[in-house]
């Protein structure tokens, strides 16, 4: 198997793995939404939690429908003679993309769960007297934005800069 099959073929194991996460997320997202609706009998709830599917669902797809793209971009093509280094850091390359292309979309569902809570959060706020002196963000909800920010900022570091997180993990490791 060469580089650029096994390329696409981590690719569309990390697609797949996209499209299984947000399948299962969808319906905790949408009891959660439903329930911090409220008794209102709305489809908002439902239609944020669609649109927060649609995005990492479609990137899914494109990681196992069109590998080829990606793998094209990541492994050089025009060197057939490579040595064994060199083919273990190009794979390392497509691996630490795979997994910053996960964190990005992954991060990119959790960011609109976040934004829908906070709209939620925000419409109880001002229609209850009950939670006047309340904050403006609950702390886990603030932590957990953090979080989602902070994969976001992981997932693109890794997915542009994979090659250069490879040559200085194989430093750290003492190798070159």
């Amino acid at each position: 198997m060469d580089h650029h099959a096994l390329s696409r073929l981590l690719l569309r194991i990390a697609g797949v793995v996209v499209i299984v996460a947000t399948l299962t997320a969808v319906p905790k997202s949408i009891v959660t939404l439903v329930v911090a609706a409220g008794q209102e009998a709305n489809a908002s709830p439902l239609i944020t939690a669609i649109i927060a599917s649609l995005v990492p669902l479609m990137i899914g797809m494109a990681m196992v429908w069109l590998p080829g793209t990606v793998a094209n971009r990541l492994v050089d093509s025009t060197s057939t003679g490579n040595s064994q280094v060199d083919a273990a850091a190009s794979l390392q390359a497509v691996a630490l993309s795979v997994i910053g292309f996960y964190f990005f979309a992954s991060s990119l569902f959790d960011a609109v769960f976040w934004v829908a809570r906070l709209k939620l959060y925000s419409a109880v706020m001002e229609t209850s007297e009950a939670f006047a002196g309340a904050p403006a963000v609950m702390p886990d909800d603030f932590a957990g934005m953090v979080a989602t920010g902070v994969q976001a900022l992981a997932g693109v570091l890794l997915l542009l800069g994979s090659k250069g997180v490879g040559r200085l993990l194989v430093k750290a490791r003492g190798h070159a």
